[in-house]
């Protein structure tokens, strides 16, 4: 195991550790560990249901959307491709907005995840027509923007009130851990990694070039299809569970090759899963700090915006 890794990997689990150690009820470790009764069930429910449940959705959260990101980049050939330029988060954008905006706010994350599902199947369908990479993102950008005003039109129609908790979702939050749709979301991103570790020879190949990759013997048809429905899954449960996530799967990535020599995509992809998920941790760790009053993804912009500046700054970029 390199030295990036073992860093990124100390860095998760001190994280982890605070996270599920501190809080703003102070008491709960001595309770779950040595209080009795119903002092220690509370504990018990509180560290284990809250906390170390939240650990485990922004550590699958944050990993899934930089392996998501590693993925549009190589297929894009593009630096800052991530998990919402093909415009499945505003499809989870919109399914939360007629949930939430129409009054049923308790079918959010399933409203989240059917329209992301909706947006992913057309993807999948005009896919197959595109050619070239570069058409499939101007297509998908141009799908959010549709979306996104369909969005803004729900918005103005809205009461007060639901337009305010809109609002608040739409700052993504690791808050709202649930069983299920933890469960969910370590179920995407496993499945992810999965299928890139699989094919990593293959995107090795891609980053080569769609003709040098095809005269070695790789389908395009198959890379193309799988990154789709993997960073589409993955995008897809991820909004639905925590809200839109910003900067995340974008700026890992890069995170990842400023700290190592290794371009292959096998000895890239435990780094970025690591530093995904220590980045996630990180800056949920500041939002609890604040006291919750913080949005998750104006702290993630703050701490990943200048990674993606360096990387528009630097004269050359490869995949």
């Amino acid at each position: 195991m390199n030295r990036a890794r073992w860093a990124w990997l100390m860095g998760w689990g001190v994280l982890a550790f605070l996270h599920v150690r501190f809080g703003s009820v102070a008491s709960v470790w001595e309770q779950a560990w040595s209080g009795s009764g119903e002092s220690a069930a509370m504990g018990r429910t509180i560290l284990w249901e809250l906390r170390a449940l939240r650990v485990v959705l922004a550590s699958a959260a944050g990993a899934g959307l930089a392996v998501s990101g590693l993925l549009l980049q190589t297929w894009f050939h593009n630096p800052l491709a991530g998990p919402s330029v093909l415009g499945i988060s505003s499809g989870a954008t919109l399914g939360v907005a007629v949930a939430i905006l129409g009054g049923s706010a308790s079918f959010a994350l399933f409203g989240a995840l059917i329209g992301s599902g909706v947006v992913l199947a057309v993807l999948w369908m005009v896919s197959r027509r595109f050619q070239s990479p570069v058409t499939l993102l101007v297509f998908g950008m141009m799908l959010g923007y549709v979306v996104g005003a369909l969005v803004n039109v729900l918005q103005v129609e809205a009461s007060k009130e639901a337009l305010q908790a809109f609002v608040f979702w739409g700052m993504g939050s690791f808050s709202r851990a649930q069983g299920m749709w933890t469960f969910g979301v370590v179920l995407a991103t496993l499945l992810g990694v999965g299928w890139a570790w699989f094919r990593a020879k293959s995107l090795d190949a891609w980053t080569l070039g769609p003709l040098t990759a095809s005269s070695m013997g790789v389908s395009e048809g198959a890379i193309r299809t799988g990154v789709v429905l993997v960073t589409g899954a993955i995008a897809s449960v991820v909004t639905a569970a925590c809200g839109p996530i910003a900067f995340v799967g974008v700026a890992t990535p890069h995170l990842v090759r400023m700290a190592q020599r290794g371009r292959t995509h096998r000895a890239l992809l435990p780094n970025v899963v690591a530093a995904g998920a220590t980045l996630a941790l990180l800056a949920d760790g500041l939002v609890r700090l604040s006291g919750g009053s913080w949005p998750l993804n104006a702290v993630l912009s703050i701490l990943a915006g200048p990674v993606i500046v360096y990387v528009l700054l630097k004269k050359t970029w490869t995949p």
